[in-house]
């Protein structure tokens, strides 16, 4: 079973390499979310919950703000400028967000096309075929954001209360361990039912309501598998990493340097080399990010497929693991 697993990543990472249409909806499809694993997401939500109880920390039960008043007078007499870059900046990030959605539609699309027929579509009818399920996609993502930080948010109020109105720091660290506790299984479990979810909806053509219910029970027969593949993406995300930082101190280093002579003895503009390292490391990060993003997209859509038509077995999983002990 681990030798599919292993094969499964293999042919995904082949195929990645040789279609390199992918790259560009794989760029697309993570400009607001990185390489967006189930665990960078998880260390992302620990970060979250850090400052959440930090800044509780600074909150006391004779301080809670008064809502009438939270800056409605700077509000509402603040520039005009002032509102016209926030509904600018609001107008970007929902543009950005339908590139982004309509990329991971489009790129889930294509792979299962190629994976069907051997045939990749254009990139326009993938995007397309994308941007067609753009709401969905985007109603599936959020309505997962709100289970997570809802559901978080309503179960731990005892505790808030609790720690609002002690002055002792033992109700923070119970807080803390508390949501912890909670948050690993529900973020892990709610973001791989998003992610087969969308499957779902693009690949079988179900509404959300019942990629919804169908992604749960994928996951509750499969999820071994699932999450043993979360952590091989995670690991490779971090040689991934490890990758980039290397790129860029390999490229700037002898550039620092021929920028610092240029600036000394004035045989060459220095600004040529600092445009050339930027536009070296902007070239490399967009196709590696690319080349990345399409990889772990073709992991995801060909698990997908074959825990569908019921390729991978988690008892056999289980059963060489024990072997493996």
């Amino acid at each position: 079973m681990l030798k599919k697993i292993f094969s499964l990543f293999k042919i995904s990472l082949f195929n990645s390499w040789k279609h390199s249409q992918w790259w560009i909806l794989g760029v697309l499809a993570v400009i607001l979310s990185g390489f967006n694993n189930e665990i960078n997401l998880l260390i992302s939500n620990w970060q979250k919950i850090n400052h959440f109880v930090t800044n509780l920390s600074l909150i006391k039960i004779n301080q809670l703000i008064n809502l009438s008043q939270i800056n409605l007078s700077n509000f509402f007499h603040a520039k005009f400028i002032v509102y016209l870059f926030s509904i600018f900046s609001l107008l970007i990030i929902l543009f950005l967000l339908w590139i982004s959605f309509s990329a991971r539609g489009g790129l889930i699309f294509s792979i299962n096309q190629y994976a069907k027929t051997k045939f990749i579509p254009s990139f326009k009818k993938s995007f397309t075929v994308g941007r067609k399920f753009f709401w969905s996609i985007l109603w599936i993502s959020l309505l997962g954001k709100i289970i997570i930080y809802g559901g978080l948010l309503i179960i731990s109020l005892p505790l808030i209360h609790l720690y609002l109105n002690s002055a002792h720091l033992f109700w923070g660290i119970i807080l803390l361990i508390f949501l912890l506790i909670l948050l690993i299984p529900i973020a892990l479990i709610i973001s791989f039912m998003v992610r087969f979810a969308i499957c779902y909806l693009i690949l079988q053509k179900k509404k959300v309501h019942q990629s919804w219910v169908l992604s749960w029970k994928l996951f509750h027969q499969h999820w071994l598998i699932i999450t043993f593949t979360a952590i091989l993406l995670f690991i490779l995300g971090l040689l991934a990493s490890l990758i980039i930082i290397s790129f860029i101190l390999i490229v700037n280093y002898p550039l620092t340097v021929l920028f610092k002579l240029s600036y000394s003895f004035s045989f060459v503009s220095p600004w040529l080399f600092l445009i050339i390292g930027t536009l070296v490391n902007i070239i490399f990060l967009l196709l590696f990010v690319g080349l990345f993003s399409a990889f772990q997209y073709n992991v995801w859509v060909n698990l997908f497929n074959q825990l569908i038509d019921n390729n991978f077995s988690q008892k056999k999983l289980i059963k060489s693991e024990q072997e493996v002990h």
